[in-house]
């Protein structure tokens, strides 16, 4: 999918007005919030996603899944509105992006800071690696992302 196509569709997904679900509680009382995580909007991408992970996402996961990085659950591709996050922590609110050189570019650039902003105003932290440093140095990554969730 092209950038272009990208940004038209993250931008169409986070102005949907998405479904409304129904938290409850034990004593049956609930509030209506909007579903911004894992939208059922993205669901098709997200799973064609995890199929086609790059080397450096498939390194850096072996070392999150399963609670491998300080018991911590981090989920990869994970939808948060219209985008889609490589991996999250949904404790620490923390967004972990691996990014390859397409993402220097112009449209790209102004693409990231939107989807950096959009996920600010959630709550949620972005931390973002390219390729090259998780290929060649998966120990300051992991300790970088660390010093991030305060260990």
């Amino acid at each position: 999918m092209k950038l272009s196509e990208r940004k038209r569709c993250a931008r169409r997904a986070n102005s949907l007005q998405l479904p409304l679900y129904k938290r409850g509680r034990a004593d049956g009382i609930g509030e209506l919030e909007m579903q911004v995580f894992n939208s059922k909007h993205t669901r098709e991408k997200r799973v064609a996603l995890r199929k086609a992970q790059t080397i450096a996402e498939q390194v850096l996961w072996a070392r999150l899944r399963a609670g491998r990085f300080n018991k911590l659950k981090f989920f990869r591709q994970y939808g948060i509105g219209g985008y889609i996050a490589d991996f999250y922590c949904p404790s620490e609110k923390l967004v972990v992006e691996v990014d390859g050189g397409q993402h220097h570019a112009g449209d790209a650039k102004e693409y990231d800071d939107e989807r950096k902003k959009y996920m600010k105003a959630l709550g949620v932290r972005t931390i973002r690696f390219n390729n090259r440093e998780v290929l060649t140095k998966i120990k300051t990554v992991l300790e970088v992302l660390g010093r991030a969730v305060g260990f």
